[in-house]
């Protein structure tokens, strides 16, 4: 008479210990997008930030401009005119802000630069579109 066979015991826990390993993959993957969708939206603020200082340089630019446009002297400030004692003064502050503007507007290139970077190198993890580019 033959006996049953016995259950295989052994492979259960094996299995067990497979769907648990996959599980803990799949929520390491799950957190590791939540991390990457948070620095990816920091950085699409730290530009949107950039964005309005350079608008807020563009306005005082343009006050500062309007403010001696009745001269005609504003432009003088690119020239040699610019050394002189009676235009020096004044002409700073527009070349400061000119100054500040084109500083910020490498920053910004550069920081576009990094979130394409960034979007590129997560899709390449394999997150989808809600990763690399939450709105």
């Amino acid at each position: 008479m033959a006996q049953p066979a016995a259950p295989n015991t052994a492979a259960e826990p094996a299995a067990q210990t497979t769907d648990q390993a996959l599980l803990e993959n799949e929520a390491a993957f799950e957190s590791q997008g939540e991390i990457l969708r948070n620095q990816v939206f920091a950085q699409k603020e730290k530009i949107a930030d950039l964005q309005n200082y350079m608008e807020s340089l563009k306005q005082q630019f343009a006050d500062w401009s309007a403010e001696y446009s009745q001269d005609d002297e504003a432009p003088l400030c690119w020239t040699s005119l610019y050394y002189s004692p009676y235009y020096q003064d004044w002409c700073a502050t527009g070349r400061n802000l000119n100054a500040q503007y084109e500083a910020s507007q490498r920053q910004l290139d550069q920081e576009k630069a990094r979130l394409e970077q960034m979007q590129e190198d997560i899709r390449r993890k394999g997150y989808g579109n809600a990763v690399y580019d939450p709105d």
